[in-house]
Parts: C-alpha cells; structure tokens; sequence
C-alpha cells in the first residue's frame, strides 16, 4: 500500500481496446506456423532449429497472456512484452528468409 491507501498491486481495471487487439495480433500469426513447420526438413535442420520451430509459439503464448494480465496493473511493461514479441516475430521471419 501506498500514502494514499490505495493497494495498486491488486488492480481490478480491465485492459484496453489497445493492448486486447495487439494481443490478438500477435497471436494471429501462429495460425501460419503449421505451415513453416512442414517446411521443416528433419534430415538437413540442426536441433537448434527444430527446438527452437517448436516451442516459438508457446513462446508467443506465454507472453501474450502475460502483456495481457499485466496491462491493467502495468501497462508500460505490458507494451514492451509486446514489442518484444514483435521484434522476435521480425527476427523469426528473418531467419526464416535467409534459411
């Protein structure tokens, strides 16, 4: 608690319109990632590569929800978790091109 009584860290607000619709953008590219992985060919991809194919979208999902419950007590933190998410999908697609 601080001076004036209120206990911040037990906040009631409900995200905005902003952070529920970078969210669901940042989730929108994962309906694609199926289609990346069958591009995956086992026998030439390092395991590197394979682990990493895999658990990018658990990735996305984790941080996703957390931007998304931590934007009402926090929302400047929440904004960063999503630019760092944008900027992991950047480096995703990337890698990707110059596979």
């Amino acid at each position: 608690m601080d001076d004036s009584g209120i206990d911040r860290t037990k906040s009631k607000a409900s995200p905005s319109r902003g952070i529920i619709i970078a969210t669901l953008a940042s989730l929108l590219p994962l309906l694609g990632w199926p289609r990346y992985v069958l591009r995956l060919n086992p026998d030439k991809s390092s395991t590197l590569e394979i682990a990493i194919t895999i658990t990018f979208p658990l990735y996305v999902i984790i941080v996703s929800y957390i931007a998304y419950k931590l934007h009402a007590s926090q929302p400047i933190p929440a904004w960063i978790l999503i630019v760092v998410l944008w900027l992991s999908y950047g480096a995703a697609i990337y890698y990707s091109i110059n596979l």
